[in-house]
């Protein structure tokens, strides 16, 4: 900590190049034993403990200009836009970089995603012990949802990503399909900072962002109580989603399957989704518009993938990795809700 406070100190004394600040950040975060990106967040989040607000925004002005050239930026994005977010509370120049970090980005088409409603209700989260459900997925709690949200209708697709940020998905040689595949190979942070660029550009009554764990099965079920919305058997997870044994090892375009009661698509298989909320046991008491757990080490997955048997793709069932995680089987589908109630 001492030696990043010493260089850190030195580049806010000096003219800051895009290229050398990128050097000089990508030779700190080698030296030190842990993931890259995740140490790169923890780079910028020292920023504002360590130097001066002035010195801090510039530094992460130009931290931007050098993801920006880089590509791939995401994560990059998340954590710059905390840093400004906290300084913005008592600075106005940290809330004018903060908007400038999302106009360099340019402005999402309106109609990038399709929204479909998801009415407020209520409905029992968790496994039955009889259905071949895991530990984890207990105990079963009754979950109400005073209002309702809007949710994508399909996870964000790597066309849709592209307008985001090009590098972190280029075109695939001889793939006629690839535009329309889910985005994958995402952190949470990543999934995190395209719901913000989104919800930057939206309606000041709207926030977009990721589901939180027990709004995913709500929607993925849409008033079902089946191990999967369209049944019990495995027969009814192959007309719906792509697990391992009919998905051939890959990705599918969305969309090519049914949709769920309430016209969701692939809420089953093809990719696993990220959700908003940290890993943690269930509460044994019913709940209303739960968060989830108050921190934790992982983020909370959702609805299997291509590579995975059955049993993980059922509506019940949760998976967890580190946030930093990038696994060619993730992607995510966005929600949208009131700002009121977010």
């Amino acid at each position: 900590l001492a030696k990043l406070q010493q260089l850190l100190e030195a580049l806010g004394r000096a003219p800051l190049d895009p290229i050398e600040v990128d050097e000089w950040l990508a030779k700190l975060i080698d030296s030190l034993p842990c993931d890259r990106r995740m140490l790169r967040g923890r780079v910028y989040l020292q920023l504002g403990r360590l130097l001066e607000p002035r010195q801090a925004i510039e530094l992460a002005e130009a931290f931007w200009e050098s993801a920006l050239e880089r590509g791939s930026y995401g994560d990059d994005l998340f954590f710059l836009h905390d840093l400004l977010t906290r300084l913005a509370r008592e600075h106005v120049a940290a809330r004018r970089a903060l908007d400038a970090l999302y106009e360099r980005l340019g402005t999402p088409p309106a109609d990038l995603l399709t929204w479909l409603e998801v009415p407020a209700g209520e409905f029992v989260m968790g496994d039955l012990a009889e259905s071949g459900g895991f530990p984890w997925e207990r105990p079963r709690h009754r979950v109400r949802f005073e209002r309702g949200w809007q949710a994508a209708q399909t996870p964000v697709t790597r066309a849709q990503y592209a307008l985001f940020d090009p590098a972190a998905c280029p075109p695939e040689e001889g793939d006629p399909e690839w535009g329309a595949r889910p985005i994958e190979g995402l952190s949470w942070y990543a999934c995190v900072a395209f719901c913000r660029w989104l919800s930057h550009h939206a309606s000041p009554e709207h926030v977009i962002r990721l589901p939180r764990e027990a709004e995913w099965e709500y929607m993925a079920r849409a008033g079902t109580q089946t191990r999967y919305w369209s049944g019990d058997e495995e027969a009814d997870l192959d007309r719906v989603g792509w697990y391992r044994v009919n998905a051939a090892g890959r990705t599918h375009p969305v969309g090519l399957k049914p949709a769920n009661p309430w016209g969701l698509l692939d809420v089953h298989g093809n990719v696993w989704e990220w959700t908003q909320d940290w890993y943690g046991p269930y509460p044994e008491q019913d709940q209303q518009d739960p968060r989830g757990a108050s921190s934790g080490t992982c983020r909370v997955l959702r609805g299997g993938c291509f590579l995975w048997d059955a049993p993980w793709a059922r509506s019940s069932h949760r998976s967890w990795l580190p946030a930093h995680s990038r696994v060619e089987n993730i992607g995510f589908r966005p929600l949208r809700c009131p700002a009121a109630t977010n």
